[in-house]
């Protein structure tokens, strides 16, 4: 026996020590590059010796201190009893997220894959920073599964006696617009974006620069469905209703209060939802105060942005989501139900472009898995997306004269590539593929315009006359040159993604202005500009943001590269649990991931929004353990 813990513990301080050097091993090319000097007068071990020793971290100290709070971590987690097929899908979640997490850095450092392919000993340098990390990875997930495991033993089953009185939930809302208020005091009207005021512009009839990305164009048109119209609509009504009233600003107030309380609502209902649904008093309070007191969480629900909207109803589809799931369809029979079903879908859309595909998918899938609901089924789910696609696109917006948004909002990812290709191989490119590509992009600029993190400057040359046969000859032509170098088109799309799956990544998560281009700060009628006097109290909650985001643990949760692995986190959870059901509650957000790898912005804040709102729901799905199920009372839903 007494060998046996000896064994064990050499073999957790061996596995301890290579995760500390493999955690704060150096990736770089320069680590692993040597002189010409020193490859003359050296065998090609000791080469390999010189380059080892160049990767290793010279900080002796963090080094010890991390190998040691490892070795403890092992010990302790050794410890515990998990099933096999738990151990098993914990260890390809932690290499999947430690590769990565490389690939991450080795993108962030030089918008390539260098640091991973860039020669045979910096491969298996990787390969070993994998295997390193992947231990501590591992270990940390079982952790995490584990407390997850003894929180959810808490959760009550016996949720009759729980009932949910309107005094308190409406306590619970005014609780947390009372925390959110010094946040609308200090950013009042509200923040937003460029994109949010040209929406604003074009409602009060203003030729905006979103003009230039519809294909239909005239001296009548000034209204574009490039952002929702609907969103546009409703912002430019409001500022409406306040420049009648004598200052826009005031109608962008009064809509950000109806904001505020609409996601303050949401929020309450989220926590009240998964009280009832098992979760213990303390995990209530828990989640009424992260919401109220989190900064993000106010500083998102007086953004007048397009996103903001999409996300709630992001989190509101999930919560539904849940409702069938739980009740197993039988939900379905109240009429009740369908109907707000039918609203969250049409919203969902409504709001964001992305938002037909996602309730699409999740249209099919819920048509799948309860067939015997499919009439409630397509009135919930399909009819909505038929009336959106056919009477709003098809039939309202151009007797609006809304001129439709451009074919590059889809072709983005497509165009990145290209332009990707041209930067590294130019002399790879025939004269008959040049002349083809010209047709749709201008062949010459590309390269020149090329930003690996950002699409929208090759997107926007865009050709709008270009015919449906030369965008036919152009993807012809981008077929033939991946073949020639797929390597480029994975990096180019890897390029504009990474920073979405990288915690590391720093930068501002949340929108501290209205910001405005030129042109509209000399137009008085639509001119939105925060106060003066509460520039020193804006400038305080962004120096505290910067601290918050720098602080250990902390600081992750305002980075946008956490958001997807929560995502993650809860597929992992439920398959660990073998409930498989449930992958359909978390559909929106996985959905809502995948778009990432296809946007036009690499790490912008915008769409991560999603995200947010529900990955702390679907946290709590975790938590609940066995008493998600629905008890007899609650079958009708």
């Amino acid at each position: 026996m007494e060998s046996k813990t000896k064994s064990r513990a050499l073999r957790n301080g061996g596995m301890a020590f290579l995760s500390a050097i493999a955690l704060t091993c150096s990736t770089s090319v320069e680590s692993a590059a040597l002189s010409e000097r020193v490859k003359k007068n050296l065998s090609t071990g000791l080469q390999c010796l010189v380059r080892i020793t160049n990767s290793i971290s010279k900080d002796t100290v963090v080094l010890s201190v991390l190998t040691v709070l490892i070795a403890v971590l092992i010990a302790l987690i050794s410890s515990w009893t998990f099933e096999k097929h738990e151990r098993g899908l914990a260890k390809v979640f932690a290499v999947f997220f430690s590769a990565v997490q490389l690939f991450c850095r080795s993108y962030s450092d030089s918008d390539s894959w260098v640091e991973v392919f860039g020669s045979r000993f910096i491969l298996l340098r990787a390969m070993f920073v994998i295997f390193g990390t992947s231990i501590a990875a591992y270990y940390l997930l079982l952790a995490l599964f584990h407390l997850a495991d003894r929180i959810s033993e808490t959760a009550d089953e016996d949720k009759e006696k729980k009932v949910l009185s309107a005094k308190r939930f409406g306590l619970a809302v005014l609780f947390i617009l009372l925390c959110w208020l010094p946040y609308f005091v200090v950013y009042y009207p509200g923040t937003g974006n460029v994109d949010t005021h040209d929406q604003i512009a074009q409602f009060f009839g203003r030729r905006t620069w979103s003009l230039i990305m519809t294909p239909v164009q005239g001296d009548d048109i000034y209204l574009t469905n490039h952002f929702p119209f609907f969103t546009t609509v409703l912002w430019g009504s409001f500022a409406k209703l306040g420049v009648w009233l004598g200052n826009i600003s005031y109608g962008i107030a009064l809509y950000t209060i109806l904001q505020m309380i609409l996601i303050a609502t949401v929020l309450a209902g989220m926590c009240f939802q998964l009280w009832k649904a098992g979760l213990p008093e303390k995990l209530l309070k828990a989640g009424l105060l992260l919401v109220a007191l989190f900064p993000v969480y106010p500083l998102y629900a007086i953004c007048m942005l397009k996103d903001t909207l999409f996300s709630v109803s992001c989190l509101m589809t999930t919560m539904l989501l849940f409702e069938i799931v739980r009740t197993e369809g039988e939900c379905f029979r109240k009429k009740g139900f369908q109907v707000i079903l039918f609203l969250n879908t049409l919203l969902m859309m409504l709001f964001r472009s992305q938002g037909v595909y996602i309730m699409a998918v999740i249209a099919l899938v819920i048509l799948l898995v309860y067939r015997r609901r499919w009439r409630s089924v397509l009135l919930s789910f399909v009819l909505p997306i038929v009336l959106f696609q056919l009477v709003w696109t098809q039939i309202l917006l151009p007797a609006w004269k809304v001129a439709p948004a451009g074919r590059q909002e889809m072709l983005g990812s497509f165009f990145q590539q290209t332009a990707r290709y041209l930067k590294y191989y130019p002399e790879d490119v025939t004269e008959e593929e040049k002349e083809v590509i010209n047709r749709i992009l201008p062949y010459e600029e590309l390269a020149q315009f090329y930003d690996p993190n950002l699409s929208d400057p090759i997107k926007y040359r865009f050709n709008q006359a270009s015919t449906q046969e030369e965008l036919k000859a152009y993807f012809s032509v981008w077929l033939r040159m991946f073949l020639r170098h797929p390597n480029i088109y994975v990096e180019a799309t890897l390029n504009n993604s990474y920073r979405f799956f990288y915690p590391s990544y720093r930068k501002s998560i949340v929108y501290l202005d209205f910001k405005l281009e030129p042109v509209y700060k000399e137009d008085a009628e639509i001119h939105i500009e925060l106060s003066a006097k509460t520039q020193p109290a804006r400038k305080i909650i962004s120096y505290v943001l910067k601290l918050l985001q720098r602080l250990p643990v902390v600081g992750l949760f305002f980075s946008v590269g956490i958001y997807p692995w929560i995502i993650f986190y809860y597929f992992f959870h439920m398959a660990c649990k073998r409930k498989y059901l449930f992958f359909v509650v978390g559909l929106a957000a996985l959905l809502s991931v995948a778009v990432l790898l296809i946007c036009p912005a690499n790490g912008n804040k915008r769409y991560i929004m999603p995200l947010f709102y529900t990955a702390p729901y679907l946290i709590g799905l975790c938590l609940l353990g066995g008493a998600n199920r629905q008890t007899p009372e609650e079958t009708q839903c």
